[in-house]
């Protein structure tokens, strides 16, 4: 799916070719703030960099954030969607990004559904080696958590090589494809009737 199209859906106009995106609730653990640093470290190759973050935030991380904003002096490399955005929206806001940016920061063992939502966009995903995120085999490119050389260096290797990128969307397909909501259930049933005998 075009990504200009996709904006062209949403109102949006950001006249990049390298548009980075994070999306969920946007908290702490999430690394936005330290994402403004990468941007900052790329800006120097890639003079249109632009940083898309869609989901909300509570009031003091907000205000973090916009103060960031001020001080790299991001404001015309950066869009928030700070609203509740519906489900059926949430594919279409990452669709109009050319990458999508997963710096989470948490070390405690979880899931994230946000980053499902990243593998099922078509996207390429580089996401942190944080525990919430590691449970993928070649969907994503990952970079060592807190490591912002390393997260620079992936990101910059992403943007040069399209036949990486093409790969990794190609493996979210399969990815996808694995884990319908049918292939859940004849998982749960061929589990089910080896129990039973």
């Amino acid at each position: 799916y075009d990504k200009f199209l996709a904006q062209g859906e949403l109102g949006l106009k950001i006249d990049s070719n390298h548009i980075v995106a994070s999306f969920g609730f946007i908290n702490i653990h999430k690394g936005v703030i330290e994402t403004f640093n990468i941007l900052n470290n790329l800006m120097g190759k890639y003079k249109d960099i632009h940083y898309l973050i869609v989901g909300k935030s509570n009031e003091d991380y907000n205000k973090e954030i916009e103060r960031c904003i001020r001080d790299y002096k991001l404001k015309n490399h950066v869009t928030r969607i700070s609203e509740f955005v519906p489900d059926d929206k949430v594919g279409i806001y990452l669709q109009s990004a050319d990458m999508i940016v997963y710096n989470y920061l948490a070390k405690h063992v979880s899931t994230s559904a946000a980053i499902l939502s990243g593998i099922a966009s078509h996207r390429p995903c580089l996401c942190s080696t944080s525990p919430m995120l590691s449970f993928f085999d070649g969907e994503v490119e990952y970079f060592q958590m807190g490591n912002d050389l390393d997260f620079t260096r992936k990101a910059d290797a992403l943007f040069e090589n399209e036949s990486k990128r093409k790969y990794m969307v190609w493996k979210s397909e399969q990815y996808v494809k694995r884990h319908t909501p049918e292939k859940i259930a004849e998982k749960y049933e061929e589990l089910y009737k080896s129990l039973v005998g």
